[in-house]
């Protein structure tokens, strides 16, 4: 089946590369998190509405105490106080449900956003990694879903309050006074300007900060993942200067987006608040002439306020919004991204007790990242049930792209590939791996104990079941000299073993797994001539009866092999037992002189 180095997934790039958003339209995202927990959404409504109609309240009771309080003496004055502490309690209580109910809709709505992008995430296939960053994914979980969570939380609490206070002000404005409230409205055109001038600029840079962040997060999780070749080569200094050039571009884009904020800020303000000493003017005026009451003015002063606060309130959360705007976008990206590798509609099912047999027939591959390289070129292999088969070459000719395509981490671009006759891309890519054990070249050692280290190819496993694992892959022999044997944390990456130590618990990992096809990646690559030896009579017994696929660059790791195929530039040189192929001479015969200088070399020192 023919597939386009496309198929693999696009790039997500890189914040500033992607299509400028002009609307806030991607924030439906978060309506649609927020969505099944309605009932909460309108508890807070009904709080937001309570705490609104309380606030406005105030205006009334500053009216009455005016014209009713002091006009009707103590006894007056006593009615109007009361309603004031009604007014009081009312706003508390409601500003407490509004808050709790809003910061614990934004908590939740964020939490399912995390684990979706991570659920998400975790089934793309390695071509996706392949074109995009992990520190840029990893920034959108964290960095994108925090600036979320501002919003959806503290946020969207602040802006529908204020929004009710505007709309609920202008009304009160209205009863208050029509005249005045003309005079308020004319200046709503000279608010708006601001917004459009400043609004597009904050946008802009809201998504160019985030870029930089997410620049700053990567330079450091590369030097600090590889600190010992970092130190090795005393290059600590280097790695400064370039976290520093990297802070200093990001507080640079920072500073930029605060001035267009604080500039936008000013001019509402300096605005709305100009408007209402303007119409604080001209009311005195009316109430001179007695057109108007005094409380009437006192009330629509106070409208007049919260109504402009409200709008700057607004106007900074329009800023939140653009940055939220911004991150949304990033994670819907993320969330849209669809595995290429997955299952078909209707998977063909594996026997539960498969045979193994993998058959390449005229595949031709290349990575999603160098589309123009083929790694294969019409490659055919077909190893039998039960075959063990060897794969050497130099490096680049392709034995990991075969592992890598027996997993079905990628597809090729034209031919097919089965295991036991059956299509890899009609079967359900976990299915398939369920019966493949592997033991890479770089063992993966997680921050855990030994026995999940052992147990994460066979969670339900007994500790019996671990510790066999152990015995088989020579691994009790360091386990247990560990401080808390097989309890004992191995730490990030397996910082506290050593090299081979790591990989014998990758071969214990797969041995527990019982694979049908195994997969040994320079399985004893790390080992010492004793330690190899211990591994390699160990794995004799476990590829027994079990096709067994090997990478390896020592011939001492392959000389048993059933059969030996030999690798340049995509292509099978030559194929045969260890014995055939040294006689026929070749790449093979280059290859195992070679290594036995190497070895010699080795003995010598």
């Amino acid at each position: 089946m023919a597939r386009k180095s496309s198929s693999y997934g696009g790039s997500i790039g890189h914040s500033d590369e992607r299509p400028k958003s002009k609307e806030l339209k991607h924030l439906k995202l978060l309506y649609s998190f927020a969505k099944p927990y309605w009932k909460i959404m309108v508890l807070a409504l009904v709080a937001l509405v309570a705490a609104a109609i309380g606030t406005l309240g105030i205006g009334r009771v500053i009216q009455l105490l005016i014209d009713r309080g002091f006009d009707q003496g103590s006894e007056g004055l006593s009615e109007v106080i009361l309603l004031a502490y009604i007014v009081v309690m009312i706003i508390s209580i409601a500003t407490f449900m509004r808050y709790y109910l809003v910061m614990w809709l934004g908590e939740k709505v964020v939490s399912d956003l995390r684990v979706a992008i991570y659920k998400q995430v975790i089934t793309l296939s390695p071509g996706f990694f392949e074109l995009n960053r992990t520190s840029e994914v990893l920034s959108r979980i964290s960095v994108d879903t925090t600036l979320i969570q501002s919003i959806v939380g503290a946020g969207a609490s602040i802006a529908l309050r204020n929004l009710m206070l505007l709309v609920g002000g202008l009304i009160m404005l209205n009863i208050t006074s029509f005249k005045l409230s003309i005079l308020i409205m004319t200046s709503v055109p000279l608010i708006i300007l601001p917004l459009i001038i400043f609004g597009k600029k904050v946008r802009k840079l809201s998504r160019e900060t985030q870029a930089a962040i997410a620049s700053v997060n990567s330079t450091a999780d590369e030097s600090l993942k590889e600190i010992r070749t970092v130190q090795s080569y005393v290059r600590e200094d280097f790695e400064v200067f370039k976290f520093h050039e990297a802070v200093k571009i990001s507080f640079f884009k920072a500073k930029k987006q605060i001035t267009y904020r604080g500039w936008l800020t000013f001019a509402i303000i300096a605005v709305a608040f100009g408007s209402v000493v303007s119409v604080l003017w001209i009311g005195a005026s009316d109430v001179m002439q007695g057109s108007m009451s005094a409380g009437d003015l006192g009330a629509f002063v106070v409208y007049a306020i919260m109504t402009a606060a409200s709008v700057a309130a607004l106007s900074e959360v329009y800023g939140d919004l653009q940055k939220a705007a911004g991150a949304s976008e990033r994670i819907s990206e993320l969330l849209l991204a669809e595995p290429k590798i997955k299952s078909p509609t209707n998977p063909l099912k594996i026997n539960s007790n498969p045979l193994g047999k993998i058959e390449f027939k005229d595949v031709t591959f290349n990575y999603p990242s160098r589309p123009e390289i083929n790694i294969l070129k019409n490659f055919s292999l077909k190893i039998d049930a039960g075959e063990t088969v060897a794969l050497v070459g130099p490096s680049g000719s392709g034995k990991t792209t075969i592992f890598q395509l027996v997993l079905r981490f990628y597809d090729p671009e034209s031919g097919h590939i089965s295991f036991d006759d059956l299509n890899l891309v009609r079967l359900n890519p976990r299915d398939l791996r369920s019966k493949i054990g592997v033991v890479p070249q770089e063992p993966v050692i997680f921050d855990t104990d030994v026995w999940k280290n052992i147990s994460y190819s066979k969670p339900n496993a007994s500790e019996s079941e671990i510790i066999a694992a152990a015995e088989i892959a020579a691994a009790t022999e360091f386990i247990d000299r560990l401080p808390d044997g097989y309890n004992t944390n191995l730490g990030e990456r397996g910082v506290k073993l050593s090299g081979g130590q790591k990989q014998r618990i990758a071969i214990a990992r797969a041995v527990l797994h019982n694979p049908s096809l195994l997969l040994l990646d320079e399985a004893t690559s790390s080992l010492d001539t004793e330690n190899e030896s211990i591994i390699q009579s160990s794995l004799e017994k476990v590829v027994n009866n079990r096709t067994t696929l090997i990478i390896a660059h020592r011939i001492s790791t392959i000389q048993k092999a059933d059969r030996i195929i030999v690798l340049d530039k995509g292509l099978i040189v030559s194929q045969g037992t260890h014995q055939q192929l040294i006689n026929e001479g070749g790449l093979y015969t280059r290859l195992s002189k070679l290594q036995f200088k190497n070895i010699n070399l080795r003995e010598i020192n």
